[in-house]
Formats: structure tokens, C-alpha cells, sequence
């Protein structure tokens, strides 16, 4: 049985996460200062978008949706894969 407190974004941040994701791409109702959730839940996504903006190869934030995010750890797990196959991962370890 699902927990109805799982779908309420302003009692966690990750229930903030999943409700970003799920409410993301192209949604331009979507608030980028996060001023619907409690202060520091806003600051705690505000925080995770700033991480994100430092990985511009990955051209992710909260607001990126679901299916872009799944793609993005897609391509990433590809790419770990090749550097496995090179042999490279025990020097990056």
C-alpha cells in the first residue's frame, strides 16, 4: 500500500525531487526559485540545480523531466561501460 505522504513535495526533499521530475519537462509553471516549498527544502534544491549547472555536459536540473534524466543515466552508464572496457577504470578508482 502506497504512503499519501509519499506525494506530498513539501514534507521531504525527496518527495520535492519526485515532484520536480515527474512535473519537469516543459512545464513552465514550474517555480525555478522552489519559493512553493519550505525554506529549506528550497534551499536543498536550490543546492542540487547549482551541483547540476557544475556538469553542463549532462545538461541536467530538477526541471530537465523524467525521460531526459532516464536518458541522461543511460548515456552515463554507456559511457562506463567503454571506460570499463578500456581498462581504464581501475586508474580513475
Amino acid at each position: 500500500m502506497d504512503d499519501p505522504t509519499n506525494f506530498q513535495p513539501q514534507l521531504t526533499i525527496r518527495n520535492a525531487i519526485r515532484h520536480r521530475i515527474n512535473n519537469g519537462e516543459g512545464n513552465e509553471k514550474l517555480d525555478s526559485t522552489f519559493t512553493q516549498y519550505p525554506a529549506e527544502i528550497a534551499t536543498l534544491l536550490a543546492d542540487i540545480n547549482k551541483v547540476a549547472a557544475n556538469c553542463p555536459e549532462l545538461n541536467i536540473s530538477l526541471s530537465a523531466g523524467r525521460e531526459h534524466l532516464r536518458q541522461v543515466v543511460k548515456d552515463s552508464a554507456e559511457e562506463l561501460v567503454e571506460v570499463d572496457a578500456t581498462g581504464l577504470s581501475s586508474v580513475v578508482s
